[in-house]
């Protein structure tokens, strides 16, 4: 670089060229979705422990982590004897069975659990009756069910976080896209 050249190496030292831009803009990118990739791998997946489970084992299910409407894990698979215990994250949830008096049913929360054990081997699917039109629905598979629980890899966190750093990042290349094609400002036209 000489003098009276500006950083992208124009002649004019004001302007910013069009590559440099660019090269801004693919490093703004790059670094975001470098840090939505690290922000998710970095929330963890299920430490509860729940997904699995031999006869006698405890699996906990979180009601309403971090708020949300959602049972995490959603399914579980416990042996006959297995025990399934629900830790209220926050408040406003239930455990209601779809079939059978199992469940408890009364609204309370954060900081409350509950616990029960299954003996038989069958399929129990249970909602939170308040959020239940959200979505909030889990279910317990009691007995072998083919080869181990069937908890998510990612928590729904997760998967939310990658899709608006996504998003964001397309927002991102569509401005300078625009900017690119279109230009930015130009001078009047002097009279």
């Amino acid at each position: 670089m000489t003098d009276g050249e500006g950083i992208d190496g124009s002649a004019d030292g004001g302007e910013v060229g069009r590559r440099a831009f660019l090269r801004t803009a693919a490093g703004a990118a790059t670094a975001a979705g470098a840090a939505g990739t690290a922000a998710a791998q970095e929330g963890g997946g299920n430490e509860s422990g729940g997904g699995g489970g031999g006869g006698g084992a405890t699996t906990t299910v979180q009601v309403g982590p971090g708020g949300e409407l959602v049972f995490e894990p959603e399914e579980v698979q416990v042996e006959p004897g297995g025990t399934v215990e629900w830790v209220w994250e926050s408040g406003g949830h239930n455990v209601a069975p779809e079939s059978g008096d199992w469940g408890h049913e009364s609204i309370e929360d954060e900081g409350f659990t509950y616990s029960h054990t299954f003996e038989e081997a069958a399929s129990f699917e249970y909602v939170c009756t308040p959020h239940a039109s959200a979505g909030m629905v889990g279910a317990v598979t009691v007995g072998s069910g083919g080869g181990g629980g069937s908890s998510t890899a990612l928590p729904n966190s997760a998967k939310s976080l990658g899709v608006a750093a996504m998003a964001a990042m397309m927002s991102t290349l569509g401005l300078a896209y625009f900017f690119i094609r279109f230009g930015g400002d130009y001078e009047q036209p002097s009279e």
